[in-house]
């Protein structure tokens, strides 16, 4: 059973939202950076390592979460 994404199931301004969650994370690091070097320092790059490390974690476990999902029946869980 193939199955697809219906035509303009989207309207103009649930694309608008989707797109600035999208790109709200990589903003927010991105506006940070430098308020963070000048209040640190030298120090800035662990800041940004220790940072990143709770972001690894989410990942691999979102990719966990679909590997079980892809492997049992559907059970209804969306994340």
């Amino acid at each position: 059973m193939s199955q697809r994404l219906q035509k303009n199931a989207l309207s103009f301004l649930d694309t608008i939202t989707l797109a600035i969650a999208g790109s709200a994370p990589s903003y927010s690091l991105n506006a940070t950076t430098a308020a963070l070097v000048a209040a640190v320092g030298l120090a800035s790059p662990a800041a940004l390592i220790l940072g990143a490390i709770p972001m690894f974690g989410i990942s691999f476990a979102f990719k966990y979460l679909q590997f079980i999902i892809l492997h049992c029946p559907q059970n209804g869980c969306v994340f």
